[in-house]
């Protein structure tokens, strides 16, 4: 299909010429790696803008987004395959091929509603506007062409949200078909269907998430699998889903895959109470109940095993399985490296209930059995260590270190820096046996009694703000412009006057709220986590 194209090619673009491009883009459009093709053909039409090339880039474009549904398709297929021994899957089935068919009718409708919809009333104010401006109308042109604009951006708008939203309600009636009754969903679903069919998209995209709503008021979940062991003490999951370990009370270590299938299991002499994996599945590490921290690999081969004192409550590792750091109630804290080399140990006189580690192994944090938080360097020096109340069950830190999390049995939740400065502590109603810290330090999440807390920094709780702004633009600068455009008109300067109101348009389309936020009743603690009132008050002059 690429035969027909001659040209001369002679300019460069990243030390390769169009020429080059262009046919490193067909190598890879030949290769279905339709993406990176595309990154190519851009280079080349960098150079040098050929129609031709610009064709079949949009061609590869749409190859990409064909590939990507093609993905969700086969991705819904393969849950419905694993859930199919269990759930009366039927229904579930014929909704995934309405659903195969209606990407391609969605597909056309919005091709169709692109170049057909409302472009009677679009077309009627542009001409209007050309109208105004052969008459010398120059401000009505300017009203008109904006309105134009202005609808045809609303279009796109709304039908790009409604289409997301029928996509996300489908996704989540379709998983739970099978097994529940649905059927008010699915209605509401059909009513926006019908709505996003005629092109009153905003009533669409409410329709669906409504339908999205009472789809998941249903169900809290679906099981897809299950495997009875005993009670499970312990369990951790690589981020893709695709390894799930798990130990408990009857000392053995489970490995199973995403469907569920147990790999393989080994047997201990004590209740596995802590486990962990690497993220790419490489490396499992578990802390027994016989004194000893085991280390697996991803096949089951234990490749090492080191003997405490006494019970290991606690075992995490780094993402890339070099440093393996465990937790014993013999009151050691224990660092190994990958090889089960005893890097060092550190004698708190204080049993370890819960460790954590950062990525690259340069702090290790304890909580103990008799209250207190200790934080270490890799070297094995002891920075700093505090007192809480009581057992500290849980602790969590992020990633740089920089902040510390832990819950103990005093009902307390702690937060500190990386100096070892207690940043704040919050009461709950009952002993604290789970916590953790988000990558950025931004969350905080907490598990005590029925309960479930969670807390936002300073800096988190304002970009939830920016996201909640009101829709209003506000225009700083516009009537400047605006009589700029208009003496240069009365100068009859009209190529002046038009980039003055375009500068005015573009002004306008980028325009953003101008919110300030007031802190009110402040209690300064620390950097970005602050516990705080805050109100919002809306400055300048406010346009639609």
């Amino acid at each position: 299909m690429f035969s027909n194209i001659l040209r001369i090619f002679k300019k460069k673009n990243d030390g390769k010429t169009d020429e080059e491009w262009f046919n490193e883009g067909v190598a890879l459009y030949n290769q279905r790696k339709y993406e990176k093709a595309i990154v190519c053909f851009d280079k080349s039409l960098t150079i040098k803008e050929d129609p031709k090339i610009r064709k079949i880039r949009d061609e590869a474009e749409i190859k990409l987004k064909e590939s990507i549904v093609r993905k969700i398709i086969g991705d819904a297929k393969r849950v419905i395959s694993q859930i199919k021994s269990k759930y009366n899957i039927k229904d579930a089935e014929n909704i995934l091929s309405q659903a195969e068919k209606a990407i391609g009718d969605a597909k056309s409708t919005i091709s169709q509603i692109k170049l057909e919809y409302d472009v009677g009333e679009i077309e009627s104010l542009l001409s209007q506007a050309e109208g105004a401006f052969k008459k010398g109308g120059y401000s009505k042109t300017e009203e008109l062409a904006l309105k134009a604009k202005d609808k045809a951006v609303e279009i796109g708008n709304q039908a790009e949200k409604a289409e997301k939203a029928i996509g996300d309600a489908k996704k989540v009636i379709s998983k739970i078909k099978s097994e529940y009754n649905v059927k008010e969903a699915e209605d509401t679903l059909s009513q926006a269907e019908e709505a996003f069919n005629k092109g009153d998209y905003s009533k669409s995209e409410k329709l669906a998430l409504k339908a999205k709503e009472k789809a998941i008021s249903a169900i809290d979940y679906i099981t897809l699998w299950e495997y009875v062991t005993s009670i499970v003490y312990s369990v951790s999951i690589t981020p893709d889903g695709e390894y799930i370990v798990a130990g408990g009370l009857r000392s053995n270590v489970y490995l199973f895959n995403r469907g569920g299938e147990l790999l393989w299991e080994y047997g201990t002499d004590g209740n596995v109470e802590s486990v962990a994996i690497t993220p790419d599945g490489e490396y499992i590490v578990a802390g027994s109940h016989d004194n000893h921290v085991y280390l697996f690999n991803r096949e089951g081969k234990l490749l090492w095993k080191y003997e405490t004192g006494d019970d290991v409550e606690s075992v995490a590792i780094t993402p890339d399985g070099e440093y393996i750091v465990a937790g014993s109630e013999d009151d050691n804290v224990y660092l190994f490296n990958r090889e089960g080399k005893l890097l060092w140990k550190y004698r708190i006189d204080d049993g370890v209930l819960s460790i954590s580690i950062t990525p690259d192994g340069e702090y290790i944090v304890a909580g103990g059995l008799r209250s207190n938080v200790y934080l270490f360097n890799r070297g094995g020096e002891l920075l700093w260590k505090y007192g809480t109340g009581d057992n500290v069950y849980s602790v969590s830190i992020t990633p740089d270190g920089e902040y510390i999390v832990a819950g103990s049995n005093d009902k307390h939740i702690y937060l500190f820096n990386k100096e070892g400065d207690l940043l704040w502590n919050y009461r709950t109603d009952g002993s604290v046996f789970l916590v953790s810290i988000t990558p950025d330090g931004e969350y905080i999440v907490a598990g005590s009694g029925l309960s479930i807390y969670l807390f936002a920094s300073l800096h988190a709780i304002s970009k939830i703000i920016e996201k909640l702004k009101p829709k209003v633009k506000l225009i700083y600068g516009l009537d400047k412009l605006l009589e700029s455009a208009k003496k240069e008109f009365k100068e009859k300067n009209y190529d002046n006057t038009l980039q003055y109101i375009n500068k005015c348009n573009e002004l306008i389309n980028n325009a953003k709220p101008k919110l300030k936020i007031k802190l009110l009743n402040t209690s300064y603690t620390y950097n970005k986590w602050d516990k705080t009132k805050i109100e919002i008050i809306n400055e300048g002059d406010a346009i639609a």
